[in-house]
């Protein structure tokens, strides 16, 4: 791994355990749960070549209901949405980004 590689997970880490930290109405796990998630997040966006190369992971139907679990889980943790709900409705967008996965990789040549 390069130092860009690490700079931008440290970068990712130090941003997302600062906004959780400004997230006063959230548990304690909740706002801990949000760094991992969005690290992982920015981290696929570290530069533009890495970002397009993520774009063909989005095929991948599990890849894509993850990214979009953890996007809706941060969203909501964001908007101090009470755990079990917030894990409850991510749930429903990972399945969601998994049809969405699904399609994009039955008609949609990107990546390749």
């Amino acid at each position: 791994m390069d130092n860009s590689a690490v700079k931008a997970i440290i970068i990712a880490l130090i941003s997302a355990a600062v906004g959780a930290l400004l997230n006063q109405k959230t548990t304690t796990i909740q706002a801990a749960t949000t760094i991992p998630m969005t690290a992982w997040l920015l981290f696929q966006f570290r530069t533009l070549e890495k970002a397009w190369k993520s774009l063909g992971l989005l095929r991948n139907p599990i890849l894509s209901g993850i990214n979009a679990f953890f996007a809706s889980f941060i969203y909501l943790s964001w908007n101090t949405v009470p755990l079990m709900k917030a894990i409850y409705l991510s749930t429903g967008v990972f399945l969601l980004g998994g049809v969405l996965g699904t399609l994009m990789y039955k008609y949609w040549n990107i990546g390749h």
